[in-house]
């Protein structure tokens, strides 16, 4: 099925083996590099929002809340965070189909 879509490529010269492997590392390390990126904008506010809401120093809450308030806010931020993806995506989604 896919070989009406894929149209091979004749060149009278074949790639060196030097070649081929340069140009394999260079996609490899683009899809590296691009896996990277998505799991750490990801996994930041997993990393993020708990050094701002559970210490009792930061300026994110007020000084005299307590450590069960701070826990709450917390768990409401983190358990909004997947589920404003999962509502936000279809929108930006057609958004961007437009």
């Amino acid at each position: 099925m896919l070989e009406k879509f894929i149209t091979p490529v004749k060149t009278d010269t074949p790639l060196s083996e030097k070649t081929a492997q340069n140009q394999l590392r260079i996609i490899l390390s683009v899809v590296f590099f691009g896996f990277v990126g998505l799991f750490v904008g990801l996994a930041m506010p997993y990393l993020i929002f708990p050094a701002l809401f559970l210490n009792s120093s930061s300026a994110f809450l007020p000084s005299d809340c307590s450590a069960l308030y701070r826990g709450v806010v917390l768990g409401v931020t983190l358990g909004a965070f997947p589920l404003g993806q999962f509502f936000g995506s279809p929108v930006l989604g057609a958004l961007s189909d437009e």
